[in-house]
């Protein structure tokens, strides 16, 4: 689960990076809780690279679909993550906690080096897998819908074939956000415990922020006024 707590902070002077990537990080003068979270950053990236290598040396590189994603920003209050110009952190809904790098390798499928900057979102993996095996999508998963949808299109075009227009939600404990192409709305409500007529009721008197990611992806500008 790298990279993740625990990890050195104020109240947990110990470390938990393995020497040989805390040596190198010293050397490069970083300070100790720094330090920490990049040697366990290294140790994620070294084992991913060996992983990598043995389907490689397994001669099974070539067919097999690889997934790297992270499931959430980083934390910048107790632990020295960093999200760039993103507002926000883990545990909040704001860019900076829900959105998250992700590389996709499948040798003579998906054009290397190519980039999307399409909203694709985690439950989309379950619909892309089952694709890419030749499995139906199931229609429900006990009581609740199978939202996903194939990334396969997307990227095999290299992200020139659009994915569908939809409305993404997101709820973390009355912290929401809502995406629908560039716009986004942002607010917090109490925490309802999954009482959903009790969320609807505040959500109808809460005043969402809103934001276009197109022209301000840290946040910055409130536009909620003027439109």
């Amino acid at each position: 689960n790298a990279v993740h707590g625990p990890l050195r902070s104020d109240d947990r002077p110990a470390d938990s990076g393995l020497p040989q990537w805390l040596a190198k990080y010293e050397k490069l003068g970083i300070e100790p809780k720094r330090r920490d979270y990049c040697a366990v950053l290294s140790h994620s990236d070294d084992r991913l690279g060996r992983l990598v290598a043995l389907l490689a040396e397994l001669k099974i590189d070539d067919p097999t679909l690889v997934i790297c994603h992270s499931d959430n920003g980083g934390m910048i209050d107790k632990f020295p993550g960093n999200n760039g110009p993103l507002r926000g952190a883990k545990g909040m809904t704001y860019e900076g906690g829900i959105r998250v790098p992700a590389a996709i390798r499948w040798t003579g499928v998906i054009p290397p080096g190519t980039v999307s900057h399409a909203s694709a979102v985690h439950f989309d993996l379950f619909t892309t897998i089952l694709a890419a095996a030749g499995i139906e999508q199931p229609k429900s998963n006990g009581r609740h819908a199978v939202s996903g949808l194939s990334l396969l299109p997307h990227l095999k075009s290299g992200g020139e074939t659009p994915l569908p227009d939809r409305f993404l939600f997101w709820d973390l404990y009355g912290k929401l956000a809502a995406i629908h192409g560039d716009w986004k709305i942002v607010a917090t409500i109490d925490n309802h415990h999954g009482k959903w007529d009790q969320a609807l009721a505040k959500i109808a008197e809460t005043n969402f922020e809103l934001y276009n990611l197109a022209t301000d992806l840290g946040e910055k500008q409130n536009v909620a006024a003027n439109h």
